[in-house]
């Protein structure tokens, strides 16, 4: 394998990892009540009962609706070759939808589907990080 080639492949695992985080926001996350809850409603709930308000709840309703854009972005960086700008868009997308997935999975409210995939999200862009890392230190030594 090229070293070129062996840089570009962690880094469509890292963008791989985070457009599965952004999808695993679409799935449902949680069940109150009866009925099943993707983060997006979740979000909604909590904050109509009152659990975020103001400049906090802007500020997570901006960030969370802007996730599956930055997804989307970081698929066209890879394609346009912008290395650093498809990295920096998938530390964000995994940053937030896997620390949110986490919080989630340890609060007590039942977790679906939607959690798991954003943590396996995670897991997949950082093990291409690491990889990567790994990849650059060998690549220098050499």
């Amino acid at each position: 394998m090229t070293r070129r080639f062996d840089k570009i492949l962690w880094i469509y695992l890292a963008v791989v990892g985070s457009t599965t985080a952004a999808i695993s926001q679409f799935l449902p996350w949680t069940r109150i009540g009866a009925a099943s809850r993707t983060s997006f409603s979740l979000l909604r709930s909590a904050d109509r009962l009152g659990f975020i308000d103001g400049q906090i709840a802007t500020i997570l309703y901006t960030l969370w609706f802007i996730i599956p854009v930055a997804a989307a972005l970081a698929i066209c960086a890879v394609a346009l070759e912008w290395t650093k700008t498809a990295i920096a868009l998938a530390v964000v997308t995994v940053g937030v939808v896997g620390s949110t997935a986490l919080f989630l999975s340890v609060s007590r409210l039942p977790s679906l589907v939607g959690p798991h995939i954003g943590l396996a999200g995670l897991a997949i862009t950082v093990v291409s990080w690491v990889a990567l890392a790994i990849s650059t230190i060998v690549r220098h030594r050499s």
